[in-house]
């Protein structure tokens, strides 16, 4: 994004700035000659999100949607939580990080690979009414990022 023109990205995680991966990933997009904004903010609080929306310095231009919930269980045993979803601003992209699970699916993770599909098809919804997005789904990745790093148990 930043070879693209980027400027000033804003980090919105639960864990931004809390360990020595986020500072060294700020050192190399502030070497780019960029700005970069690390908030310690719950997307799943719609007043966190707010917040952290209305503390952008620059407008915002695009959001690259990375989080999940993973909370396996049996499909029997999953309860229903409302979600909201309301355009507040023109983007200029929306990227969304999904998972291969919604494609191929997960024994006990009905819950996480329905989310998933949802992101796909949020994303189909969106492109069919002309507003930008796009879902990319990955796999399991056992590099130094993302959830997996902190929970080797589940490789």
């Amino acid at each position: 994004m930043v070879e693209r023109g980027a400027r000033n990205p804003t980090y919105l995680s639960h864990s931004a700035s809390s360990g020595s991966h986020d500072d060294q990933f700020k050192r190399e997009i502030e070497s780019m000659g960029c700005s970069i904004q690390m908030v310690r903010r719950d997307v799943t609080n719609a007043d966190d999100v707010a917040r952290a929306i209305g503390g952008v310095v620059a407008p915002l231009k695009g959001i690259i949607q990375m989080s999940m919930v993973l909370r396996d269980c049996m499909s029997r045993d999953m309860t229903f939580q409302d979600a909201s979803l309301a355009a507040k601003c023109q983007l200029d992209f929306f990227l969304l990080f999904s998972s291969m699970s919604g494609i191929l699916g997960q024994v006990g993770q009905a819950n996480y690979a329905s989310a998933n599909t949802f992101l796909d098809a949020f994303a189909r919804y969106r492109a069919g009414m002309g507003l930008p997005c796009t879902s990319l789904d990955l796999g399991a990745m056992e590099e130094s990022v993302g959830y997996l790093v902190e929970n080797q148990d589940l490789l």
